[in-house]
């Protein structure tokens, strides 16, 4: 169907998008963050990002000191309730993922999307 094109098409360009991000895996000039990297260690993480853009050793933790506003685990519980970095608890994705998760049309994009973003071991 017309509708089933347009949804494979889009899958394709998500794929060529994301083949230079696995394929960088192992490349000295890219660097592969994920969300959790951050939620893990948020400065850890930003040194590395921060190192890698070129920051010089001497100005890393006026940097590091910049980006810890963006440590959601530093904020305090009013500040976490009301970031627009926080989706949590906000929205009722169940519905959602339901629909997405339960379509078998969307199973062999999802897993060549996770495969490629370092997810998975196997695409």
């Amino acid at each position: 169907t017309h509708t089933h094109r347009k949804k494979s098409h889009f899958f394709f360009e998500i794929g060529t998008a994301l083949s230079p991000v696995s394929g960088g895996q192992n490349d000295h000039n890219a660097l592969n963050i994920k969300l959790e990297d951050f939620a893990a260690d948020f400065r850890d993480t930003a040194a590395r990002m921060f190192s890698f853009l070129g920051v010089p050793p001497q100005d890393l933790d006026r940097f590091l000191e910049v980006a810890a506003k963006q440590d959601i685990h530093g904020q305090k519980a009013d500040e976490f309730a009301h970031s627009n970095h926080v989706t949590d608890g906000k929205y009722d994705k169940t519905p959602l993922l339901k629909k997405v998760l339960g379509d078998s049309r969307f199973e062999e994009e999802l897993k060549l999307m996770k495969h490629a973003l370092g997810y998975s071991c196997c695409p």
